[in-house]
């Protein structure tokens, strides 16, 4: 791996990184996020997939206006594969990274070989706020000062044994922090992940455009979604209730559900092993 680059495509600039070989997996980050999230992942799919980890629009280095519904981020997605020279990809999305994914399944059918939902959200299911909502009428440098503060405080974390801890154990369960114990490399693998919320370019734009893209979008259509779709999520996840995956399991044709007994919106990470072992079960 040796880190993102943008490129330029028919569609605007996209950041990009690309590893491994063999048949393509597109993987589309959260919220917030970058090409970063899915690092760990893109690991351990190289020696058998060519992983194009992309950076989604108003995030790192990838424009706001390359894209800022998830039908123009998907029409991105397709470009990108033009401008790399690969005919399809299972595409996959990773929490608010999902309608995205989803798009690019719905209106470039033949350039989607699979269709995997990891934790995904389903935009009309989720509950928005009141704060919210006020919030996303607020300027850009309003977020933009909000993200300034919340990246500082996440840093000083990182860089306090004792406070990256207190986190831990605030934000895991008693069986991933015993996860953690067993696979130092997962503790690391996720503890760079968090890094890379609060360094680079500020996610501001990014998280803004989402939130107002939540609150506008209608139930996504999935009526000519073809390819072999898998839909993976935890039980215990409190971020995105787990209705999101109930839901794109209805509404998209011969899809699987694969539920995570006891999986909180982390699993991507950290439960890593049996999330790569799924997405092998997706051509």
């Amino acid at each position: 791996m040796t880190g993102a680059r943008v490129v330029e495509t028919a569609r605007g600039p996209i950041e990009v990184a690309v590893l491994g070989k063999g048949p393509a997996v597109l993987i589309a980050h959260g919220m917030p996020g970058s090409w970063q999230q899915a690092v760990a992942i893109g690991r351990d799919l190289e020696a058998e997939r060519t992983v194009v980890l992309v950076t989604r629009p108003g995030y790192g280095g990838t424009p706001l206006r390359s894209g800022r519904t998830a039908a123009e981020q998907a029409d991105l997605y397709a470009a990108l594969l033009d401008a790399l020279g690969l005919d399809a990809a299972t595409a996959v999305g990773i929490s608010g990274g999902g309608p995205s994914a989803l798009a690019i399944a719905q209106r470039h059918p033949h350039r989607t070989s699979g269709l995997v939902l990891l934790c995904a959200l389903a935009a009309h299911l989720m509950h928005v706020p009141t704060y919210a909502k006020v919030g996303a009428r607020l300027p850009a440098f309003v977020w933009g000062a909000f993200a300034a503060r919340e990246r500082r405080t996440q840093r000083r974390t990182l860089d306090d044994p004792a406070a990256f801890e207190a986190r831990l154990r605030a934000d895991l369960t008693p069986d991933e922090l015993a996860r953690f114990e067993r696979e130092p490399a997962l503790r690391d693998d996720y503890a760079a992940y968090l890094r890379s919320q609060c360094t680079g370019p500020s996610w501001a734009r990014g998280f803004r455009n989402d939130v107002r893209a939540i609150i506008s979008s209608g139930c996504a259509p999935t009526d000519a979604i073809t390819a072999p779709t898998l839909v993976v999520h935890g039980d215990a996840d409190t971020v995105v209730p787990i209705v999101s995956a109930e839901h794109h399991a209805s509404a998209i044709r011969g899809a699987r559900l694969h539920v995570l007994p006891g999986g909180t919106h982390g699993f991507p990470l950290l439960d890593r092993a049996v999330t790569v072992d799924l997405l092998r079960s997706v051509p």
